[in-house]
């Protein structure tokens, strides 16, 4: 690209002149002087011809590219565009081939400008219907390049599954291992397509954030202000909703290293990351911001694509630990889920290995729930309130630390106090704090855990159906 026409952003319009192209070619070997960006923008025709005058001298070229039934052609103006279409027809004339061609399933865009302007894109006589964005492989491309429509269209329909499967925790008709794996699979899936390119959306690490940690508080029941930390945590997850764009980023340039040197997909990554340019210029930025070296720069001989991605979870996991810390410090209940736990995403995989019963498992959520002292345990007359001391839901009694009074203390749960008792060999009068959070924390015994997601099922069923009545 010459120097004086960086920068221009091409419109794609107007016809190419042929002794022009051949002008422009001439003087751009030569090392002449070339007409200013600011002529192009003028002048539709000189601009297509200087469009056209560098596509003839690229060394490398991708006028087509053919998946399955979905071929698209590529130009550097619709002059260009609309010489090729007249090729393909003379080519498909010649070979006996037909094309389906349909005003809105062969269709057009110009990238960077409205394509509607200027004379339209006529094949086997028919009109092709110009838009601004079109599906392609599963993913929406805007002409503009600009995806924040497609991230925002994506969450929203993330949100929909989200409401599904919270009515379904809600009904306690499937168990919590179970709904964490219908999100992974129902959620965050629509999330995986194209995922690689929601890098390019400025403000993506704000909007895939919270949308996670959103989710996260519905599928569990909470109010929107709840702890997110706490909650993403009962959800399984150990890095966050923008690291999984960052995870498959690195993957993907992985990929593209791992294929052959004469591939072209590889070549122009290659090309790309040498201009500093695009995609690939932008995804390296953003490992080096997240501190992951790139595939090229980690690997060695041996080296698996299963490694590096261990290896990429990895640093993405303690850089959102780092941040998780601080936020789950600021959980006010008592005892702080801090005080029980200590990394992010443990439990549900600590309880999967277990090996739990269908009915343990069943009553996983609750306990995630207390875990994260989400369920109102205590009031004032009937009633929600902000008082320092609030009356226990279940014995009346006054207290300012509801989740340790019931299960410390209470008399109400005294059958199922002494049967923890027992199988932990520890007395709540040691400590009503020390006893919580021993009942809240992480149980190797599955028959102790048991114990606790049972009890912990009453509470908040108990509670919910208090709060139901009043």
């Amino acid at each position: 690209m010459p120097s004086i026409w960086r920068g221009h952003s091409w419109s794609a319009h107007g016809d190419a002149d042929a002794n022009l192209v051949k002008c422009l070619m001439d003087r751009i070997r030569a090392g002449a002087s070339l007409p200013s960006a600011d002529l192009l923008a003028h002048n539709p025709s000189l601009e297509a011809s200087a469009a056209q005058a560098l596509d003839a001298l690229a060394p490398r070229r991708v006028p087509c590219m053919f998946h399955a039934d979905d071929p698209v052609f590529m130009a550097s103006s619709k002059y260009g565009l609309q010489e090729i279409m007249h090729e393909v027809e003379l080519w498909a004339s010649e070979c006996g081939a037909a094309f389906h061609t349909t005003p809105d399933k062969t269709v057009y865009m110009c990238a960077g400008a409205d394509a509607s302007q200027g004379r339209p894109i006529v094949f086997n006589g028919v009109q092709l219907s110009a838009v601004s964005v079109q599906r392609w492989l599963g993913i929406l491309w805007p002409d503009d390049l600009d995806f924040t429509g497609v991230l925002r269209s994506r969450l929203q329909l993330c949100d929909e599954s989200v409401a599904q499967l919270a009515g379904l925790a809600q009904m306690n008709v499937i168990s919590w291992p179970m709904l964490c794996e219908l999100f992974e699979s129902q959620v965050d899936s629509l999330m995986d397509i194209g995922r690689w390119l929601f890098i390019m959306v400025a403000g993506a690490e704000t909007l895939i954030c919270d949308s996670y940690n959103r989710w996260a508080r519905i599928l569990l029941g909470a109010e929107w202000y709840r702890n997110a930390g706490t909650c993403s945590s009962e959800m399984g997850w150990s890095i966050s909703g923008y690291h999984r764009v960052v995870l498959t980023v690195a993957v993907f340039r992985a990929k593209l290293c791992l294929t052959s040197c004469d591939d072209w997909h590889r070549s122009f990554h290659t090309l790309a990351a040498q201009l500093q340019c695009g995609w690939s210029a932008q995804s390296l930025s953003v490992l080096r911001a997240h501190g992951v070296m790139d595939w090229p720069t980690w690997a060695g001989a041996g080296s698996t694509l299963e490694e590096y991605r261990a290896y990429v979870v990895g640093v993405l996991r303690e850089a959102f630990i780092l941040h998780w810390r601080p936020c789950v410090e600021k959980h006010s209940m008592h005892p702080p889920y801090s005080a029980f736990e200590e990394s992010p995403g443990v439990v549900l995989s600590f309880c999967k290995a277990l090996q739990l019963d269908a009915v343990s498992e069943m009553s996983l959520r609750h306990w995630c729930r207390l875990r994260c002292g989400l369920p109102l345990l205590s009031h004032i007359g009937g009633r929600e309130s902000g008082a320092r001391y609030q009356n226990y839901i279940f014995c009346e009694q006054s207290t300012r630390k509801p989740v340790i009074h019931g299960v410390a203390i209470c008399p109400h749960w005294t059958m199922q106090r002494q049967a923890f008792s027992a199988a932990v060999g520890m007395s709540p009068g040691d400590s009503h704090i020390n006893f919580t959070q021993r009942w809240l924390s992480r149980i190797g015994d599955k028959a102790t855990l048991a114990i606790v997601l049972k009890w912990a099922a009453l509470i908040d069923q108990s509670a919910y159906n208090f709060w139901k009545s009043h």
